[in-house]
């Protein structure tokens, strides 16, 4: 009972001494910046409506009826319903197509941020890994690839296989994975000669395992942080090409279509252009504000910047 008592201390102490976690750590400093919080709070309520925009929408945002037509913020029509932000030329909620919109904008934004940066993780590892006459090829195909304006290369993928959702995403990747791959190959060049995987080749693991549990894990953070900053353009570029025609057909709302809706009526009907415009604002705001943070939290250069 006595060394029960006398290693007790001991072994608290030893608790004690553990200290917080690296997650832990990075919630305090989430806590301590006030612009990421707010970026958060943006990004997660676009998220909440995209997912579920049945629960926060008040009407259907295809529902018309031009005795609506054109209505300011706050209208309310003989049944009693009350439109906050107004109605458009053929009398839809202006708060409802909003929130419907966030779908369409968040799912083109991950989307081709996910195809975008397997392509690029992809090719990135490769050429990394075994350079040469491999990374040269892969080299000048990025060089190709970044060559081509980006708008043509994307008015002509749309106008070859039309606009859809699918074309859209397919048409931003072919031009975003250049990144990844850039930041991933220069950062592979640099582990594949540290002792970590010398020892993995030496025990005989093949080059598939070398990829994906040795280097793959240690690139992964500057990917997340590439991805999360590409994520605002990619929403940009996605409204861009339904403000220009080139979206995603109507009647399905998108922040982007609303726009080109509205500006025909900037003298008369000017909510049709402003609340949408500031939910594309707010969205890339907080997608921006986030990514700032994240890159301090998971960039090594920048911790070594701050200490």
């Amino acid at each position: 009972m006595a060394t029960d008592a006398g290693t007790s201390p001991i072994v608290a102490q030893d608790v004690d001494e553990r200290g917080p976690t690296e997650l832990q750590l990075a919630l305090r400093e989430l806590l301590k910046r006030p612009p990421a919080l707010f970026g958060v709070f943006c990004l997660v309520m676009a998220i909440i409506w995209a997912i579920v925009p049945y629960l926060f929408s008040p009407y259907d945002p295809l529902s018309q009826d031009l005795l609506r037509h054109l209505k300011p913020p706050g209208f309310v029509d003989d049944a009693g319903n009350t439109y906050w932000l107004g109605t458009d030329r053929l009398g839809r909620g202006i708060l409802s197509r909003i929130i419907w919109g966030a779908r369409v904008s968040l799912t083109v934004g991950f989307a081709a941020v996910f195809v975008s940066g397997f392509i690029g993780i992809t090719m990135g590892l490769i050429a990394g890994y075994y350079g040469g006459k491999i990374d040269a090829v892969i080299s000048r195909i990025v060089d190709a690839v970044l060559a081509i304006p980006f708008v043509l290369l994307a008015i002509t993928i749309i106008a070859i296989l039309g606009a859809s959702l699918q074309n859209i995403v397919l048409a931003i990747a072919l031009r975003t994975w250049t990144v990844y791959t850039r930041v991933v190959r220069g950062e592979v060049f640099a582990l594949k000669e540290t002792d970590m995987v010398t020892g993995a080749k030496a025990a005989g693991s093949g080059t598939l395992r070398i990829m994906l549990v040795y280097l793959l894990p240690n690139v992964f953070s500057s990917c997340i942080v590439v991805a999360t900053i590409y994520l605002g353009r990619m929403i940009i570029i996605e409204s861009s090409f339904s403000f220009l025609g080139m979206g995603v057909p109507p009647p399905t709302p998108t922040w982007g279509g609303m726009l080109a809706e509205g500006r025909g009526f900037l003298d008369t009907a000017w909510w049709l252009t402003l609340f949408p415009g500031v939910a594309l604002t707010l969205t890339v705001l907080g997608v921006n504000l986030l990514g700032d943070w994240l890159r301090d939290v998971l960039d090594p250069r920048m911790k070594r910047l701050d200490d």
